[in-house]
């Protein structure tokens, strides 16, 4: 399903190598829940300093708030980050889906690495993309 509506993003993104995502579900009942980091990562398809495209093994709910964990041989440690998912899609012929986040709270540590990573670094040198999705 294509991406219909005006596009809405703040900040241009960039396609990106070598950069994981792991998460897990924020909310009210996963306050009382051991709150364990989660094991599996999957690549970031593009990153921006707004926001993030990544591959997931599970459908998320449009507004479902998540803890993410940014991992890249860029940065020095793993970077973590509140969200909010956006949307979600499924990837034809897989069991994988996209889903397209917004950060939330980001510090401004939080904000150096990301502008470091999509502008400056020369090893994980981004490409801008066009607004497709």
């Amino acid at each position: 399903m294509g991406y219909t509506h005006n596009e809405r993003r703040h900040r241009p993104r960039c396609s990106i190598r070598d950069c994981y995502v792991a998460y897990r579900q924020r909310g009210f009942k996963k306050l009382f829940r051991r709150r364990k980091k989660p094991t599996h990562s999957l690549p970031a398809i593009d990153l921006s300093e707004s926001g993030a495209k990544f591959l997931a093994k599970r459908k998320e709910s449009v507004g479902q708030r998540l803890e993410l964990y940014l991992d890249a041989p860029a940065f020095s440690e793993e970077l973590k980050v509140s969200a909010v998912v956006r949307w979600c899609e499924k990837v034809p012929r897989s069991d994988v889906y996209r889903i397209g986040v917004e950060f939330r709270g980001t510090s401004p540590r939080f904000l150096r690495h990301i502008k470091c990573l999509v502008n400056d670094h020369p090893l994980l040198r981004c490409i801008k993309r066009q607004p497709d999705r």
